[in-house]
């Protein structure tokens, strides 16, 4: 590929969002990350335990997610740090906004707050909503699932974009 036209389109995008995404490029990395999330802090001994994995594979995980900014290292005392007995990875905080919002995403909360129906739609929110529908769902299309009926604009969508 021409690294300039790469350069040209990456330009706007933080270094850190592509590590963050880099980061995550095996099941196996999924895994362990999901695993901490879940754990809240985990020793590297139980994470190796857990996955049945050598600690060089483990080792290499860690260091990985450490790098994206989804994990951290934490020992209680600074002269354990390198002692893997001693320190234990933890989820950071950009690693559980992630995971949360990426997840949201591709599998939108169920709405169940009340809905304007499209004949009481003002003219600036009908503008609006033409462009709406691909935001935050599968496909571009609104389940009715998620927000009533499809010929409902959900109030508080609305204000939350500053739409009343």
């Amino acid at each position: 590929m021409d690294e300039k036209k790469i350069d040209q389109h990456l330009k706007n995008v933080p270094i850190q969002m592509i590590e963050l995404v880099e980061n995550l490029n095996t099941k196996a990395k999924w895994a362990v990350y999901v695993a901490l999330l879940e754990n809240k802090q985990m020793y590297f001994n139980q994470i190796k335990d857990e996955f049945g994995a050598n600690a060089t594979e483990i080792d290499r995980i860690l260091k990985s997610l450490n790098a994206g900014g989804l994990i951290f290292k934490h020992a209680k005392k600074f002269a354990d740090i390198k002692n893997d007995n001693r320190t234990y990875y933890k989820p950071s905080l950009l690693g559980e906004m992630f995971y949360d919002s990426t997840f949201n995403l591709v599998i939108p909360k169920k709405v169940t707050t009340p809905c304007v129906p499209i004949s009481e739609r003002t003219n600036q929110m009908s503008s609006m909503v033409e462009l709406e529908p691909t935001l935050g769902y599968l496909g571009g299309y609104l389940s009715p699932n998620y927000l009533g009926d499809p010929g409902m604009i959900n109030e508080n969508r609305m204000e939350s974009i500053g739409e009343t």
